[in-house]
């Protein structure tokens, strides 16, 4: 009886035995690879960061893709390069803004704007004047170089630019780059030159008007005018036409 005995006590001790190496081989397997696999994936992130360093997935800048002309406006509605030339690229952002109804850096456009959500935006205007022949007034918010014209329904005709990153742009420039204009006009010691980019704005330019002594003057301001936005029946106003 004790010799049986012993015997089933040999035998659970080997099962036990067996047990304990198979456990402790696959503990030792997990570790071994889980420390491997912590390696690798610290070395991927390394190898990420080196071809960050290397410049290969850095973005690249504004300055690498001057001068290209596959598009003038990004993704965020912002002016890009056309030209390498910056007053030609200018001009031309000028010209594809305003078929917006926009003058750059001005996110109000004529027609679609109302003077309430102008003034919701900017605050209250620097300086308005209102013009009683064609019932329509003019609001000067100088901080952003931006002056509107408003008529008698609150809606906004003409956006007109003051800011002074335009004056560098002179007469000659103007007409060589946008070409003939279809209105050109000298009044009171300004020339004003005019561009119908559509069938529904006009693109207007001020110059000083030329002299001897200043044969190819800067420009002094430029507006985008919706024209059909300027009619005031009730004060017998055809609106501006050119």
């Amino acid at each position: 009886m004790l010799l049986k005995l012993r015997k089933a006590m040999l035998g659970w001790a080997s099962v036990v035995c067996a047990l304990t190496l198979v456990v402790g081989c696959s503990a030792l397997n997990i570790t071994a690879n889980s420390s491997k696999s912590g390696q690798n994936q610290k070395s991927a992130a390394t190898g990420t960061l080196q071809s960050g360093n290397n410049g290969s997935a850095a973005p690249s800048s504004p300055s690498q893709h001057a001068g290209t002309s596959d598009s003038s406006v990004d993704k965020n509605g912002q002016a890009r390069e056309l030209h390498p030339d910056p007053t030609e690229s200018l001009l031309g952002n000028m010209q594809i803004f305003a078929e917006q109804g926009k003058v750059l850096f001005c996110d109000f456009p004529a027609k679609t704007s109302t003077f309430e959500e102008i003034e919701s935006a900017w605050g209250r205007a620097d300086k308005t004047d209102y013009v009683a022949a064609t019932g329509s007034t003019y609001a000067s918010f100088t901080g952003h170089y931006v002056m509107f014209g408003v008529n008698k329904r609150g809606r906004v005709f003409e956006v007109r630019s003051y800011d002074p990153r335009f004056s560098g742009i002179s007469l000659a420039e103007a007409e060589r780059v946008l070409g003939k204009p279809a209105y050109d006009a000298k009044s009171k010691g300004q020339e004003v030159i005019g561009y119908a980019v559509n069938s529904e704005f006009k693109l207007e330019m001020v110059f000083g008007e030329p002299t001897a002594s200043q044969p190819n003057p800067g420009l002094d301001h430029y507006n985008v005018l919706y024209p059909r936005g300027t009619v005031n029946t009730m004060a017998n106003y055809s609106g501006r036409q050119w």
